[in-house]
C-alpha cells in the first residue's frame, strides 16, 4: 500500500447517521428526513393519474387486438407472472424480437391516444372554470 493510499483511507469522509441534522449552505440546520423526497402523489396528481387510467381502460383497451393485449400483458407482467423479454414472447408467437417490439409500440401508441385526448379535455375544462 502506498503512502497516498494510506492518507486517502485515513482521510475518508465520515458517514453520518440519518438522525443527525445536516447544515445547509445558509447555516440552517435541517433534519435529514425533511430533505428526502416525498414519494407520495399530491391529491391533484392522484386525480390526474386515475383519470388517465380510466381513459386507457375505457377508451384504449378496446382498441387493442388480442395479440397486442397479449404482448403488453406478457411484457408488463400484469397477469401476475414475471415480465417476459421480447425474445421469449417472439418464440411463443413465432415472431422475431423486432416483430414483437413493433406490436408493443403500436399498442402503446393506441393506449396513449385516450390519455392525450383526456388531457386536452381537462385543459379545455379548466379554461371554462
Amino acid at each position: 500500500m502506498t503512502e497516498a493510499q494510506v492518507h486517502r483511507a485515513l482521510d475518508a469522509p465520515r458517514l453520518m447517521s440519518l438522525h443527525t441534522p445536516a447544515a445547509t449552505q445558509d447555516g440552517d440546520v435541517v433534519p435529514w428526513e425533511d430533505r428526502l423526497v416525498d414519494p407520495s402523489l399530491s391529491p391533484e396528481e392522484e386525480v390526474l393519474l386515475r383519470s388517465r387510467l380510466r381513459a386507457v381502460i375505457v377508451q384504449g383497451l378496446p382498441t387493442l387486438d388480442a395479440r397486442e393485449r397479449y404482448v403488453l400483458t406478457l411484457r408488463s407482467g400484469s397477469d401476475g407472472e414475471p415480465e417476459q423479454s421480447l425474445r421469449v414472447i417472439g418464440e411463443q408467437l413465432g415472431l422475431s424480437r423486432e416483430g414483437v417490439r413493433q406490436i408493443q409500440q403500436k399498442a402503446l401508441a393506441k393506449l396513449s391516444e385516450p390519455i392525450a385526448s383526456g388531457a386536452a379535455e381537462a385543459i379545455r375544462a379548466e379554461g371554462r372554470a
